[in-house]
């Protein structure tokens, strides 16, 4: 059963890794790909060590693994949900520059593009 599950875990990382890379081009762009990997490898290595003692705090304080492990499962959950919760994020953004974009038009030009995108005239 354990080879079962480190085989699971290798297929997970083997695909996760190069995905990794391309999703940072596609979103960043490539020129920032270096500097964005950089700055993620400072991250995991401050996280690494944060959590690594924040664990083995909680493992002394409370006797036993399953606090550090449920500690551990609730940043798993709560990274998911702020990877899940993205789009809503990109959208408002997307709202915020349109808003932003017309805030200092004079209404009658706004009035008068709004009618034309209506009309289907550019």
């Amino acid at each position: 059963m354990k080879t079962v599950m480190l085989a699971i875990s290798g297929l997970g990382y083997g695909f996760a890794l190069p995905l990794f890379n391309l999703l940072i081009v596609e979103e960043l762009g490539l020129p920032m790909l270096l500097v964005t990997l950089s700055f993620i490898s400072i991250g995991n290595a401050v996280f690494a060590i944060v959590v690594g003692t924040l664990t083995g705090v909680m493992r002394d304080v409370s006797g036993s693994y399953v606090t550090s492990l449920c500690f551990c499962a609730c940043c798993v959950l709560l990274s998911s949900l702020l990877c899940l919760l993205l789009p809503v994020f990109r959208s408002l953004e997307e709202r915020r520059q349109t808003h932003r974009q017309y805030q200092h038009q004079p209404l009658h030009q706004y009035m008068k593009q709004n009618e034309q995108q209506r009309s289907g005239v550019n």
